[in-house]
């Protein structure tokens, strides 16, 4: 919508008429007086008619209301809907000095240094240091006096260049910026992500292949024909940086492929040969398609396969290896001057349970399946840090299933593999800390009430960390550790039942009345009992930084593991098992 301007033709072309006068006034600073001058031309150019004794007679005898309305009558005939008049403030040229200080500022940064440090010890008693941006001026003034006559023709020479080029903006400029505008955005993409994700990352593959040339379509239109801009862009799909320049050809010389198109598809075909490369013998899960949960058959050339990891966490899968049957990846083979034997036969891969039409997975021969048609997982795929924690809790009445194992869960969205697990069991070293994450395991496994913990009094560093991706490595910043500890302590409280409060003693009441139970803080989950392990695990970072005692924490750990232990599994009917009609007290 367009809007309504208050001239008309006329009007409008008269006060085009005035703006390289307004730009000269605004430039030597005299607009107080260009104004004034306006005014009364204006009052002389266009006079509008005087009211007649009918309109005074219908304003009551007001002549000065008359006029008003007659001249609003007037105006709402002659004006149109048009633009805006463009009158654009032009960039302020810099004065000779300055612009002396800016083409020959590697002459002056010394002089201006040594100017600084003189005066700095010249001074005495009460008197006031100068900023060293004033010495900087001072200096570039008195240097720039003292330059001969051919420096100073050349320095208003290049001030002259200047108020030229300020007339008007050109094309190549516009274009510039506009290039600059985009490789901004695709920085300020990979930089506030937590994962350093880049553009296509974030939209996927296809949709920036199809930006990309939505975007070149666009600058084929808008830029000039001899327009040829250069940048530095980052084009994700492609890896590498590199300078990315637009050449538009002529109608008659019909559709080419610019320079931007050919270094894109040179780009892609290297970049690809590089993948192949650095993982030929681990990559072979296509993108975007869900991996089964059960481990890849025993083979003769994979007997202990590892657990399937991401294929989007390319950390993983260049740390990561597929058995001790697979050879080392060399990847010093991209920079080497000779071509890698890509002959080697890559791995068999696992069954993929949802596989697509247009990426079918390589089966698997031979393996054993059991009554679903699933590949039967190796019993013997605990891993060491795991086995470290289930160690102690392995009797003869147990068998090897009913032990639980990182493999066979996926305990609060975050706990998904070896490498989190190991995260987690890693937060602290206190000794009841492993029991605790154990007897945690066993919670998620039995527990199906999934909801969230009530969120008052608990510390305000979990919504941080709820807002910074949730990571395990992420740490919130704790100022203040005794408010922290008070703030945990008041939660944990606050999520018992009254019969463990009723004292106000610390750590609460390790007797259970008859008929009584631990529901309040039953629930599994990402918002469960998992962000009571999280903040306790926070606590345990300031015992290990020395910053308070370690006596207090480990009495947490007690008494959180003391819950997880009477935590009741629940009914069919979806309630709370209660415990038995006998009080239940701690050894």
């Amino acid at each position: 919508m367009t809007r309504q301007t208050w001239t008309s033709d006329e009007e409008h072309d008269w006060l085009i008429s005035l703006v390289p006068m307004f730009r000269e006034a605004q430039q030597s600073k005299k607009t107080s007086t260009f104004w004034p001058k306006v005014y009364e031309e204006w009052g002389h150019t266009f006079k509008f008619p005087l009211p007649t004794a009918d309109e005074i007679s219908a304003a009551n005898g007001d002549a000065e209301a008359a006029a008003l309305e007659s001249e609003r009558l007037c105006r709402s005939v002659l004006v149109t809907k048009k633009e805006v008049i463009p009158v654009i403030k032009a960039m302020k040229c810099p004065a000779p000095w300055q612009a002396y200080q800016k083409t020959y500022w590697m002459k002056l940064k010394d002089i201006v240094d040594v100017a600084y440090k003189e005066h700095l010890q010249n001074l005495s008693n009460g008197d006031k240091v100068k900023p060293k941006i004033q010495i900087q001026t001072e200096v570039a003034h008195r240097e720039y006096e003292n330059e001969t006559e051919e420096v100073k023709a050349e320095i208003e020479e290049y001030v002259k260049s200047l108020k030229d080029s300020n007339k008007e903006e050109s094309d190549e400029q516009r274009a510039m910026r506009l290039q600059q505008i985009n490789t901004v955005l695709y920085e300020t993409s990979s930089k506030e992500t937590d994962e350093g994700l880049c553009f296509a990352e974030m939209v996927g593959a296809k949709e920036w292949e199809s930006l990309i040339v939505k975007w070149d379509e666009f600058l084929h239109q808008v830029l000039p024909q001899k327009a040829t801009v250069t940048t530095r862009c980052n084009p994700p799909v492609d890896v590498c940086i590199h300078v990315i320049r637009y050449e538009v050809s002529t109608p008659a010389a019909g559709p080419q492929q610019c320079e931007y198109e050919q270094t894109k598809a040179r780009n892609i075909a290297e970049n690809k040969k590089l993948l192949q490369n650095m993982f030929r013998d681990s990559i072979w899960v296509p993108l975007a398609t869900s991996v089964d949960a059960a481990h890849a058959p025993v083979t003769a050339d994979n007997p202990t396969p590892d657990i399937s990891c991401p294929t989007s966490e390319l950390d993983d899968m260049t740390s990561r290896s597929f058995g001790p049957g697979t050879e080392e990846v060399n990847c010093d083979a991209a920079n080497s001057g000779t071509e890698p034997d890509m002959s080697t036969p890559l791995p068999r891969p696992a069954e993929i349970a949802s596989s697509k039409p247009d990426s079918p997975a390589v089966p698997c021969s031979g393996p054993e399946l059991n009554d679903d048609g699933a590949p039967v997982a190796p019993a013997a795929a605990t891993s060491d840090a795991v086995s470290a924690v289930l160690s102690d809790q392995t009797n003869n009445t147990k068998s090897g299933s009913d032990i639980p194992t990182i493999d066979s869960f996926s305990a609060s969205g975050y706990i998904t593999d070896e490498r989190s697990f190991t995260k987690l069991l890693n937060q602290c070293d206190a000794k009841n800390w492993r029991a605790l994450v154990q007897k945690w395991i066993e919670f998620e496994k039995g527990i199906q009430n999934f909801g969230a913990l009530p969120t008052k009094f608990r510390p305000q560093q979990v919504a941080w960390w709820m807002k910074n991706s949730r990571k395990l490595s992420r740490f919130p910043k704790i100022i203040k550790p005794a408010d922290y500890i008070l703030s945990w302590r008041q939660w944990w409280l606050s999520l018992q039942p009254d019969w463990r409060v009723k004292d106000a003693t610390w750590p609460p009441s390790h007797e259970i009345p008859v008929g009584c139970h631990l529901s309040n803080v039953a629930y599994a989950g990402p918002n469960g009992f998992f962000l009571v392990l999280l903040t306790l695990s926070w606590w345990g970072r300031l015992v290990v930084d020395g910053l308070v005692d370690s006596a207090e924490f480990e009495m947490a750990i007690d008494d959180v593991l003391w819950v997880l232990s009477y935590i009741r599994p629940l009914d069919e009917d979806g309630a709370d098992v209660p415990c038995p009609k006998r009080a239940c007290t701690s050894a």
